[in-house]
């Protein structure tokens, strides 16, 4: 992998970019390159917001179907095996 010396503006600075190495992929001043866009954070947000209203939503279902009429055939008439007569 080829090195070279990063430049800086600043004559202070200069004395520390003599050590620095300059990789693929890095700035000018020895900064990081972003790996995500900036909307990617937004983006993670949302998803994360989407996902945590849908477990949401999807307990609240669950809960109003167990707790529903359909469910525990609360007023529905039961078949009897044997016809009753008095």
């Amino acid at each position: 992998m080829p090195t070279e010396i990063v430049q800086q503006s600043s004559p202070l600075r200069r004395a520390a970019a003599s050590t620095a190495v300059k990789t693929p992929g890095s700035t000018a001043r020895g900064e990081m390159p972003q790996i995500f866009t900036p909307s990617a954070d937004t983006w993670l947000r949302a998803i994360g917001i989407g996902v945590l209203l849908a477990g949401v939503g999807g307990g609240l279902f669950a809960t109003g179907l167990a707790r529903s009429s359909y469910q525990t055939r609360e007023g529905w008439p039961v078949e009897q095996p044997v016809p009753f007569s008095h």
